[in-house]
């Protein structure tokens, strides 16, 4: 018998089936969620930072806050599509965080972001499930 196709004596019915592309929805999907996962992000950094500067317990010489305004200047802000930035917009932010020649560096921001970290990409992870089924 030769290389021929092979059929069953039966007759058998075949059904079209089409396929259509998603592709443009579930892109338009992702990309709300992943603006909406920095933003939440973001606003949970800043209120890890908060905390963090509220409750230092000791972790520092001396405390990071006097008056409020610090804790009250730190935000999030986004830089491009894929990140944000949190941080204060005080001039004296930097020096309280960094240090400087004659004050120790109290770096808050670092030690909530390295602290909360996992927290907060776990909180992104699930606004970037958002609309899709698992």
């Amino acid at each position: 018998m030769g290389g021929g196709f092979f059929t069953p004596r039966k007759q058998v019915m075949f059904t079209a089936v089409q396929f259509s592309s998603n592709k443009a929805a579930v892109l338009a999907q992702l990309a709300m969620n992943k603006k909406r996962a920095l933003t939440a992000m973001g606003l949970i950094a800043v209120e890890k930072i908060q905390k963090t500067m509220e409750n230092d317990s000791g972790n520092y010489f001396n405390k990071i806050w006097d008056t409020g305004t610090l804790i009250g200047s730190m935000a999030s802000k986004e830089i491009n599509l894929d990140a944000i930035a949190v941080g204060t917009n005080t001039e004296y932010g930097k020096w309280v965080h960094n240090g400087t020649a004659r004050m120790l560096a109290r770096p808050f921001i670092k030690d909530a972001l390295t602290e909360k970290g996992e927290e907060i990409r776990a909180e992104g992870a699930e606004y970037l499930k958002d609309g899709f089924r698992s």
